[in-house]
């Protein structure tokens, strides 16, 4: 068998190993055939004179023991099941690294794909913004038909927006026109990811955006210079809101892209570790813009509920406690007492970082049906096996639980993910409590004539001077806390034999009401008359028939 001779490689250099006509074993390169007196034999000529001239010697001789009348056809097929397994396990180093070659291949080829895409949705992104500043703002700002304000939010930081994706489409279109080797994109976009923070001011304007443009589809004029702006062949009969909507789609598909691209990058390649941070420092940036949204939701949501929750036992200060909203919609729910399976029905839940608020909404007020803190919850949540979707949340030291009903199994999914992220969170991290406040009830300042002549009449209906505890807000009058009611508006408790306040629980015990009464103290007022049956009331006295009514007598001066 021919001795294998060293070969230099043109790339990387190597001289040990197997050496292939087409591919080194180092870099999966493909190089130029051996050349020269000293070159190396081809591994398939070394097949040939080495296990295959032998494996013909044996076939030769095995058919030489065989004569015409016998049937040499399982031989002939063991003999090519023999040589086929020759074969592979000869060549088994070379086609290893030919796979290698080929999947490294196709990394490079997709990789290349990616960044050709990257750079022309880019390229797409950057037109799209500059149609929307010099076609729609220029010609809406030339007609006069907004005010600088309205301008302002209908395009927020749109020119802000347009010089990043500039720069952006600068960095993908060098690195693609450059080789694999010399594409450091992670390198370049390092750089300029600190100013993706810009996109924050425009996502937190996007909901008064929407609202703003909503209410000018009501002017004709606007609505009629918007269609002339249609028609313009750059706009491309495209809507306005179709364009303001680019740059809330467009951050979160950075993302995807840095993601791809190191799936495909090789990890000995000198851009991968720049890849990996620019994509961790995208991650951090994207997490800023969703907590900025997610306090925004949360205040606004908070100013919505707090003046019109009603508080079962203790009141809190939403706001002041500076908790943040992770899911709340509408939801079927049951709060359970489990000593007397006393049930208590809701329709919306809001999971917090810090605590799960169930209530019952009804006309735009909020009552309280139950309120768990996380760090007093169990964590093992009890699930129903499927396809029911009902799961239930248990309290540590009450015997109480939390009943969910979602609509499907992937909000059941979403659910039980979130409050488990939320208990495990709650336990590591030191929450401060919910700030307490008094309980308050609000009238809303609109079935009132005005809010200063309703204070003003309450101050006279108490007999007392104006309070000075009343806050005068822009939709709303705090009045005091509510005197409790009367002893005769009582009911009789079965369980406990207590007359409490009317409920559907007993506040005391826990078991259902009765709807019986609490006696009254005894009238003091005069009985009245009797009452005469018809036949005992006299007829009405009717005037004679045929009569006349008198005239009076004459004046002397009329005579």
């Amino acid at each position: 068998m021919a001795t294998q001779a060293q070969q230099r490689c043109g790339h990387c250099g190597a001289e040990e190993g197997l050496v292939l006509s087409r591919v080194c074993e180092q870099c999966l390169l493909p190089r130029a055939a051996p050349q020269g007196a000293g070159a190396t034999p081809s591994r398939v000529a070394e097949f040939v004179h080495g296990p295959l001239s032998d494996a013909v010697l044996k076939l030769l001789a095995t058919l030489e023991g065989f004569n015409g009348d016998e049937d040499f056809a399982p031989v002939m097929d063991a003999l090519a099941a023999q040589m086929q397994g020759l074969v592979v396990g000869f060549f088994e180093p070379e086609a290893a690294l030919i796979k290698l070659y080929s999947e490294r291949q196709n990394r490079l080829s997709y990789r290349g794909e990616v960044l050709n895409e990257l750079a022309t949705t880019e390229q797409d992104y950057y037109y799209t913004l500059s149609t929307l500043l010099n076609v729609w703002q220029a010609e809406i700002n030339a007609s006069r038909l907004l005010s600088a304000e309205e301008m302002s939010t209908l395009f927020g930081n749109v020119q802000q927006l347009h010089q990043l994706a500039a720069e952006f489409y600068g960095v993908f279109q060098t690195c693609r026109a450059q080789s694999v080797e010399e594409q450091h994109v992670g390198q370049r976009m390092l750089v300029h990811i600190p100013s993706i923070r810009i996109y924050t001011e425009y996502l937190m304007n996007n909901e008064q955006q929407m609202a703003l443009l909503e209410s000018l589809g009501k002017n004709a004029k606007f609505v009629q210079l918007l269609e002339k702006i249609r028609q313009d062949p750059q706009v491309g009969l495209k809507t306005l809101d179709s364009y303001l909507v680019q740059p809330t789609q467009r951050i979160f598909k950075y993302p995807l892209f840095l993601k791809d691209l190191i799936k495909h990058t090789e990890p000995d390649h000198s851009d991968y570790k720049s890849l990996l941070a620019a994509s961790a420092a995208m991650q951090e940036v994207l997490a800023e813009i969703n907590m900025a949204n997610r306090n925004r939701l949360t205040n606004k949501l908070l100013d919505k509920l707090q003046p019109n929750l009603i508080w079962k036992n203790q009141a809190y200060d939403l706001v002041a406690s500076k908790t943040q909203l992770i899911l709340g919609e509408t939801l079927k729910m049951r709060y359970v007492l489990e000593e007397t399976n006393a049930v208590e029905k809701g329709n919306t839940v809001y999971l917090f970082d810090r605590f799960i608020l169930v209530c019952s909404c009804k006309q735009g007020r909020w009552q309280e049906i139950a309120l768990f803190y996380l760090t007093d919850c169990d964590p093992a949540l009890d699930e129903d096996t499927l396809p029911s979707t009902k799961f239930t949340l248990h309290h540590k030291s009450r015997k109480e639980s939390l009943v969910f009903f979602p609509r499907n199994l992937p909000d059941r999914q979403h659910w039980i993910t979130l409050i488990t992220e939320s208990l495990k969170n709650a336990n590591v991290s030191k929450f401060s409590p919910l700030v307490a406040t008094k309980q308050q009830l609000f009238i809303d300042k609109k079935r009132t004539k005005s809010r200063d002549a309703s204070v003003d009449d309450l101050a006279e209906h108490l007999k007392e001077d104006k309070p000075s505890g009343l806050e005068r807000s822009a939709s709303f009058i705090a009045l005091p806390p509510v005197a409790p009611p009367p002893v005769d508006e009582t009911v009789l408790c079965p369980a406990c034999g207590e007359y409490v306040t009317p409920r559907r629980f007993c506040p005391k015990c826990g078991a259902k009401m009765s709807l019986r009464r609490a006696p009254k103290s005894p009238c003091t007022c005069p009985e009245p008359p009797p009452v005469l049956p018809p036949e005992a009331i006299p007829p009405p006295v009717s005037p004679p028939p045929n009569t006349r009514p008198r005239q009076p007598a004459p004046r002397p001066d009329e005579k």
